[in-house]
């Protein structure tokens, strides 16, 4: 394999890698329903007056939820990054013994 070669291979590895895992962690973050917004021209004061309330509280849950997949982003990456350094000395171990045995 050439070094390109193993370049490419090993960006592909880490890009499966660390799209696997990022979703892993995200599974646990909890998107937040949409309120539902009432049509102007048919609601009346009671929905219309709900409405600031509902979206403060979306908003609050959206900051929650959007902490937790920079927090699993975050985690994954370095879990993926990790791995592929594990990898690579691997690599370069073995590199190495198939040296000593040539010799």
């Amino acid at each position: 394999m050439t070094a390109l070669n193993k370049i490419i291979s090993s960006g592909f590895i880490a890009a499966a890698i660390a799209g696997s895992a990022t979703m892993a962690h995200a599974a646990n973050c909890v998107k937040p329903a949409q309120p539902v917004i009432p049509e102007g021209t048919t609601a009346n004061g009671a929905q219309m007056s709900a409405v600031p309330d509902q979206l403060d509280a979306y908003i609050a849950a959206m900051n929650v939820y959007l902490a937790c997949l920079e927090q699993s982003d975050s985690q994954a990456r370095a879990e993926a990054e990790a791995l592929l350094q594990k990898w690579q000395q691997t690599e370069q171990d073995h590199a190495a013994q198939i040296e000593v045995v040539v010799e």
